[in-house]
């Protein structure tokens, strides 16, 4: 009675300094949370404006690709006033190419619209579009508000420019249509957190995208809500903690479309659950205390066992284990899952031990098996096949045969064991088969040879390819070779001129392939990767927001920074692989683009001439063009060290000619032609294989120290009529 007394005593005390040295602990995990809530909440903030800001600039991408659109169609003005019905088939034709747009149109200066991509039954006018009065008004780009579509019947924002006359006048405007749709799609991919809103409103308060139940609010005028009042007031970002157009009190963060405000404002506001905003702090808290309870737990129950159970029992289990596996039974397991520490990390390294070990024993077994099935097919494989497969070792005698090589010598395969000479071919025929033995042996390296001898049946020509065969410890112990009769193929050498036909044909559609390789791997570059960088960059500041050590947080604010930047450069490698103006606008227009761009990156002074000015030709001749201009101009910046650049393109008489000019240090012309013959430069002989596939001509004159001149003439045999065209 008196020890059980000491006992409950001893218990007594051990749970009170447990408890008492808990209780520090607990102060410091309240104190903790509290602070993270704080934290939290400033986190969130910024997490948010992030977000607001990104789907902000997704926005003004597309806004500012929209602009360029219809600068370019406004500067361009001929055949559309010529001919109403050419310029509908136009826009028509160009509205595939850009799935964010639902209609392209062209007015008149009282609304009247008299081209439209899509069909119209009847007569159109938008004189009282808010959008229209505007861009009269203000002769500038201009983005109106929700509006259903007279001509789409789809809820849209259009965005549109005026095209004045020379007197400043407005004489036309042509308008985009916009899908809504795309703007509830970058809601979607915004990767918000739960019960988190993503909200796109115009300049008077009406819903453009929601995220989530889009279908509930587009369209929707909320002009008293709070939190729209708070983004009309704020020509920039903000935050605010106020109740959303659905009555629920959020923190949230907004931007506006800063570049774009001049032609219309466009507000993107992110609203997170306010309990949403504590929540890891609160988790993270009732995470510690969960923690601190069970440690304090685990710290009573330890007291009250003793050594037998915590070392001796896990002790006995380990050293049974032990013997048992001694005994070569690799299925023992010591089952030790509670103890001392380190008996349970010994005994959980038995057991992985003993699992890798039956891990490696199944997989031998299997290796065998594998191996024997592997011998049996490669035997099947050998004795099935009309070329001879032969091995010979060090010393030059077969070693094995298959039937096919046996009835090619008139010989049994075991009559042909262990002999060195088969006696089918002259001396210097079989001299030069050991010598390409013997270097086969010495370097380890595959050779192929031809031997003519007088086999069974004649006279036959083999190309014979060795290779070392080798022992199963990996060492060289013979030659294994594998004989092809060729004699029908040397034959047939007299239509080497067809076969050569047929490599050109096969290099054209290889250029053909790798343009059209090109042109995918940068719609994925700029569609899919662009996107899956966006969501990545939201991930990781999401990852940020979670109250990760400072350490983590400043890599994970690193990688934002980083991921944005591979979001740019992936924009850029998209466009050098395949400019998307050469498929949507045409030779001329991605010219144009591209000398202004490698001018501007290397400092030159450019001149780009075009005659006629607008000219759309066969895809591969514009195709062709494009590469030699673009492989010609790279030489200039990389060689040339020129001041000024030149690219004059002319279409004349059923030819197209383009010529790149420089100022720069010139080169030998010959030398150069004779390293490309030689493979040690690839820029003028991939010039030059391009311009001859086209059926065309490539001349280069250079001179040191007064620069260079490329000319590239193409043949325009088969040239497309249709509108924007000119045949060729």
């Amino acid at each position: 009675m008196a020890r059980c007394r000491l006992s409950l005593s001893l218990r007594g005390r051990l749970m009170v300094v447990t408890i008492i040295a808990v209780i520090p602990a607990l102060g410091v995990t309240v104190y903790s949370g509290l602070e993270q809530r704080r934290a939290d909440a400033a986190l969130a903030i910024e997490g948010a404006l992030r977000l607001a800001r990104l789907a902000a600039e997704e926005q003004e991408v597309l806004f500012r690709s929209t602009r360029q659109l219809l600068i370019y169609l406004a500067e361009h003005p001929e055949e559309r006033q010529a001919r109403p019905g050419t310029c509908s088939a136009r826009f028509a034709r160009l509205l595939p190419l850009y799935p964010d747009y639902v209609n392209i149109t062209a007015l008149t200066p009282d609304g009247h619209v008299y081209c439209s991509a899509l069909p119209t039954r009847a007569a159109v006018n938008a004189a009282d579009r808010d959008w229209f009065q505007r861009v009269i008004r203000t002769k500038a780009f201009t983005i109106g508000g929700y509006q259903i579509g007279r001509i789409t019947g789809k809820p849209t924002l259009v965005a549109a420019v005026p095209v004045l006359d020379d007197d400043g006048g407005v004489r036309d405007v042509l308008a985009v249509a916009l899908d809504l749709e795309r703007f509830n799609r970058v809601a979607e991919r915004a990767a918000l957190p739960p019960d988190a809103t993503l909200t796109v409103v115009d300049g008077v308060g009406t819903v453009l995208a929601r995220y989530p139940d889009p279908e509930r609010w587009v369209g929707r005028a909320f002009p008293d809500a709070p939190i729209v009042q708070a983004m009309l007031a704020s020509p920039g970002t903000g935050h605010a903690e106020l109740r959303g157009i659905d009555g629920v009190q959020r923190l949230f963060a907004f931007a506006s479309l800063t570049e774009m405000r001049a032609a219309g404002d466009i507000h993107v506001s992110v609203g997170l659950p306010v309990g949403a905003a504590y929540a890891t702090a609160n988790r993270a808290m009732i995470r510690n205390l969960s923690v601190l309870g069970l440690v304090a737990l685990l710290a009573l129950t330890a007291s009250s066992f003793g050594a037998q159970r915590l070392i001796v029992r896990p002790n006995r289990a380990l050293l049974h284990a032990v013997r048992r596996m001694a005994t070569g039974d690799l299925s023992v397991r010591t089952g030790v899952s509670q103890g001392a520490p380190e008996l349970v990390e010994l005994a959980g390294a038995f057991d992985q031990m003993a699992d890798a070990l039956e891990s490696r024993q199944a997989q031998s077994d299997q290796a065998q098996s594998e191996l024997r099935t592997s011998h049996a097919l490669l035997n099947a494989i050998v004795e099935g096949t009309t070329d001879a497969v032969y091995i010979k070792d060090l010393e030059g005698r077969y070693r094995m045969i298959n039937s096919a090589g046996a009835r090619y010598v008139g010989l049994t395969p075991a009559e042909i064991m262990g002999r060195n000479d088969l006696n089918v071919l002259t001396p210097e025929q079989a001299a030069r088969v050991r010598e390409a033995d013997r270097a086969v042996i010495e370097t380890g390296e595959t050779r192929t040879v031809e031997t003519t001898g007088i086999f069974a049946g004649g006279e036959r020509t083999f190309s014979v390819t060795k290779a070392p065969y080798r022992d199963a410890h990996g060492r060289i112990a013979g030659v294994i070779g594998i004989a092809r009769d060729v004699s029908d193929l040397i034959r047939a050498g007299r239509d080497r001129e067809r076969y050569a036909a047929r490599l050109q044909d096969l290099s054209r559609r290889l250029l053909e392939a790798q343009e059209g390789e090109r042109r995918r791997i940068a719609r994925e570059l700029h569609d899919e990767i662009g996107q899956a960088l966006t969501a990545v960059s939201a991930n990781l500041e999401a990852a940020r927001r979670a109250n990760p050590p400072p350490a983590a947080a400043e890599r994970l604010r690193d990688g934002i920074d980083i991921v944005d930047g591979m979001i740019r450069q992936v924009r850029e490698l998209a466009l050098d692989l395949r400019p998307s103006l050469l498929d949507d606008l045409g030779l001329v227009a991605a010219l144009r683009w591209h000398l202004d761009r490698v001018a501007q990156r290397a400092g030159l002074t450019a001149q780009f001439v075009a005659l006629p000015s607008e000219m759309r030709l066969r895809g591969d001749i514009e195709t062709l063009c494009f590469r030699v201009a673009q492989e010609a101009l790279t030489n200039v910046v990389r060689h040339a060290r020129a001041r000024r650049v030149g690219v004059e393109l002319i279409q004349q008489d059923g030819h197209l000619s383009l010529t790149v000019t420089d100022d720069g240090v010139g080169f030998d012309v010959d030398r150069a032609e004779h390293a490309a013959g030689q493979g040690e430069s690839f820029g003028l002989l991939s010039m030059r294989e391009r311009v001859q596939l086209a059926g065309g001509e490539l001349e280069v004159e250079s001179v040191p120290a007064h620069g260079t001149a490329v000319r590239a003439v193409f043949p325009l045999v088969l040239a497309r009529r249709g509108p924007g065209r000119r045949r060729a």
